[in-house]
């Protein structure tokens, strides 16, 4: 596998871009956890998986859609959350800078640190 982005632990979004649109990053703790085929983590209120396979710095997306648990929380929150997963869904790429781990797309862009 070499060098490749990876990181096993979990990450915090900290900012986020989705088409022109700041996420209010504060509504909610987003985390991400890089599994082999997909990502995972809780998105503000839901836990979320997204199939993905990653190839180098490559986000592929499977024929599978992403999956949330299906709790009801703050408006806020939720809107957060349908914001991050449709980010998620146009993922491209990942790379790393620093101890930051970006995610983009087309008009997207996600910034994780690692959690504490």
């Amino acid at each position: 596998h070499g060098n490749s982005p990876q990181h096993s632990g979990e990450w915090i979004l900290v900012a986020g871009q989705v088409k022109g649109k700041t996420l209010n990053v504060q509504d909610g703790k987003i985390t991400l956890k890089q599994d082999k085929d997909a990502f995972t983590g809780i998105s503000a209120i839901n836990h979320y998986r997204v199939p993905v396979k990653i190839r180098g710095n490559n986000i592929e997306h499977l024929d599978e859609p992403p999956t949330t648990t299906l709790m009801a929380g703050p408006v806020e929150a939720m809107r957060l959350e349908s914001d991050y997963i449709e980010a998620m869904s146009a993922a491209k790429t990942l790379k790393r800078e620093g101890d930051r781990l970006i995610i983009s797309g087309d008009g997207i862009e996600l910034q994780f640190r690692p959690a504490p």
